[in-house]
């Protein structure tokens, strides 16, 4: 799918088309990051609840005939009947459009920002050329939804049976005297809207470059005792002028920092092994946590417990310890290196569902040469297996070594030169039409560099190698 962007920041205009794998590179403070996690989070919840709650008020962004029609009969009637898909075909664009235009009003709090404004952010997507796997999509699903905390209480339902066109809205009450029209109409668009976009992807999971620092042995209890001690010690100093606001976190870091408390809280090795058994992919995201543990790690890390606890800590075994005393380590101790990619490990073991997306931010930090190379290898293998990766990069071994997997795709006997690379697998080769790598410019433009051959032809890199190499014989 392409999305156009204008506007956001020092990004003047951008056309991603996203892939599976989609790489932005380019010098610092040129909007990587920024359109990466903007673009990910308007397809994402956080934009489908922000839309939904617009759409609900008073003065929605813009109407839609047959959804408001099937919000009337709801409220005057007590069910309704939409024709999902018909609604899709015609109005399917139109509303992640919307969705994706309505960034402009959330962004400055996702980011986090009050000094930088976005009045002028345009968004928008060609839905062209997926239009009829969109409408194939919503046909094959099932979908179960409900206001109400059980079945027997539920207010309003929702359903759809899969290979059927027509989503059914009806009462376990009468709703006319139990909700308010607003929440009617709240429920409807969220279902439809949510549907749409998880055909995009299902969950959107942010990996910011702060993952290091956040990442501790014991996660959950230090945000709750750190407000503790500074509130104490405001009400110690007493100080004369009202303390500033704190300012909230940014959309990715709370996002990430909510992923590790679901792992904290929920994270369970038996249960997710169950679920292994009757689901493949999920059997192998699991193998893919022991490839990178093992391949790229170079030991083992888990949580000290198989099954949730309060006390439960992440540690990490390296496999070249000496100290057999003392092999199993906090994470907190652990190398910079082990920090960057256990939250990776963790997500895949315990977490990872197909189709998911993954933004990760500079996925290189800490890494060795060696190892960002086996890291390009190894997310490649990731999107072979069913999920979608976003990432930014000043690497040049990860972007260079990319062009080896696409020709290695190419190659007639793919298990004869498996052993070339350092992960060995033949997985890690990529369909070039899985890949999109776009160059970020000082000038605020962002062009495609992948050549139809398979090149990637970027300067941002060798203009800095050519200038050194230069200066050298120049000295």
């Amino acid at each position: 799918m392409k999305v156009t962007v204008k506007n956001l920041g020092v990004v003047k205009a951008a056309e991603i088309d996203l892939k599976p794998l989609t790489i932005l590179v380019g010098r610092n403070n040129t909007g990587k990051t920024w359109l990466a996690c903007t673009v990910a989070a308007a397809l994402s919840y956080y934009g489908w609840r922000r839309y939904v709650n617009a759409y609900a008020s008073t003065k929605p962004p813009e109407r839609y005939r047959d959804l408001e029609r099937v919000v009337k009969q709801v409220i005057e009637q007590g069910d309704g009947v939409l024709d999902i898909v018909q609604f899709a075909d015609e109005c399917g664009e139109r509303c992640i459009n919307n969705i994706l235009q309505y960034t402009k009003n959330w962004i400055r709090g996702f980011l986090s920002t009050d000094r930088v404004r976005f009045d002028n952010l345009q968004m928008q997507a060609d839905l062209t050329p997926i239009k009829n796997q969109l409408l194939r999509h919503l046909e094959g699903i099932t979908i179960e939804d409900r206001i109400g905390r059980d079945e027997d209480s539920a207010l309003l339902k929702a359903l759809k049976e899969a290979g059927e066109r027509k989503l059914f809205l009806y009462p376990g009450v009468n709703i006319k005297e139990r909700l308010p029209n607003r929440e009617v109409k709240r429920f409807i668009a969220s279902v439809v809207f949510r549907e749409f976009l998880q055909f995009f992807y299902p969950s959107t999971y942010f990996f910011p470059t702060e993952r290091t620092s956040i990442i501790n042995d014991q996660f959950i209890p230090l945000p709750a005792r750190n407000l503790l001690e500074n509130t104490a010690r405001a009400e110690v100093e007493e100080p004369k002028e009202p303390l500033p606001k704190p300012r909230l976190q940014s959309g990715p870091i709370s996002g990430f920092v909510g992923m590790m408390i679901e792992l904290y809280v929920n994270a369970n090795i038996l249960e997710r092994q169950e679920e292994a058994t009757e689901e493949p992919a999920i059997q192998r995201y699991m193998q893919l946590a022991d490839i990178l543990q093992e391949d790229i790690l170079e030991g083992h890390l888990d949580f000290s417990t198989p099954t949730p606890d309060p006390r439960r800590e992440i540690l990490f075994k390296p496999s070249n310890c000496v100290d057999e005393e003392n092999v199993e380590m906090e994470v907190s101790i652990a190398s910079s290196m082990v920090k960057e990619l256990s939250a990776l490990v963790l997500y895949l073991r315990y977490l990872a569902q197909p189709g998911e997306l993954l933004v990760i931010d500079e996925p290189e930090m800490n890494l060795h040469p060696a190892a960002q190379v086996k890291i390009i290898e190894f997310l490649v293998m990731l999107v072979n297996a069913g999920l979608r990766v976003l990432l930014t990069t000043h690497s040049t071994y990860v972007v260079d070594h990319l062009i080896n997997l696409i020709d290695a795709y190419k190659h007639e006997n793919k298990e004869e030169i498996k052993n070339m690379f350092l992960l060995e697998s033949t997985d890690a080769f990529i369909d070039q039409n899985k890949v999109s790598v776009y160059q970020f410019d000082e000038d605020g433009q962002v062009k495609n560099i992948l050549e139809n051959d398979g090149t990637i032809h970027w300067r941002t890199f060798s203009e800095v190698t050519e200038y050194v190499q230069r200066l050298h014989f120049e000295l």
